[in-house]
């Protein structure tokens, strides 16, 4: 088992790894100028928290153009990608439940989507923009939250968890209305990416699911206690 996950980690893309460097470097340039300078970083996280909704329409568009676009593949309807849209809410209304939702799915659906991909190494410039550009503010943000003094709770934790399980059940009736498989429920995702090594439905997802929770729950023993912050 330890020689498959070491070989999918060896068969990711190049263009996923390189584009991923990039974007791990870009993130944790803002984060170092924003942890040892503290500069007032309001105007850069309004023009990052609205990027993701512009990537989209430049998606959307673009797909429509060169006849690509489909219902059962298009639409943003993974979680990482409604996630996004989300923030831009967060910064004008900021709300403990969107706080905590940020923190978890972001960094969660991020992590995910930068250990292994659904990228298969030869999709179009827009895709990737997409892809990488999502998850890319979803991980400036999640981590962004705590350095500002966020610190998750077991409450916000089972939020979390509670407002996940509504969504993936939602979307799963979505696929199977319309057949599509966003979010994965109904099939495999494609791409180099550790469902490779699961069984199939539904052993796999529910696999998937777990590791999600857990790693949720990892973010919260990691960032709890200390200083408190919290937004009525």
């Amino acid at each position: 088992m330890i020689n498959d996950i070491i070989n999918v980690f060896i068969n990711l893309p190049s263009k996923h790894l390189s584009h991923t460097i990039i974007t791990l470097a870009i993130i944790a340039l803002l984060l170092m100028i924003r942890r040892i300078h503290r500069y007032d970083f309001r105007l850069i996280d309004l023009l990052l928290g609205f990027l993701p909704m512009l990537i989209e329409i430049i998606f959307q568009i673009l797909s429509i153009f060169h006849r690509e676009w489909t219902i059962i593949k298009t639409l943003p309807l993974e979680i990482s990608y409604l996630t996004s849209f989300v923030i831009p809410i967060y910064l004008y209304k900021p709300s403990r439940k969107i706080q905590c939702w940020i923190f978890y799915v972001g960094i969660w659906s991020a992590t995910a989507a930068f250990v292994n991909t659904i990228m298969m190494g030869a999709e179009p410039w827009y895709v990737l923009l997409r892809y990488y550009g999502h998850h890319g503010v979803l991980l400036y943000f999640g981590i962004s939250l705590y350095i500002n003094g966020y610190r998750p709770t077991f409450k916000d934790y089972y939020s979390t968890v509670y407002t996940m399980v509504f969504i993936i059940c939602i979307i799963g009736l979505i696929n199977i209305t319309i057949g599509s498989n966003y979010m994965f429920t109904r099939f495999k995702p494609p791409g180099m990416n550790f469902s490779l090594l699961m069984p199939d439905w539904p052993y796999y997802f529910i696999i998937i699911v777990t590791i999600a929770l857990l790693f949720c729950a990892l973010l919260y023993f990691i960032g709890r206690e200390k200083l408190h912050k919290s937004i009525k």
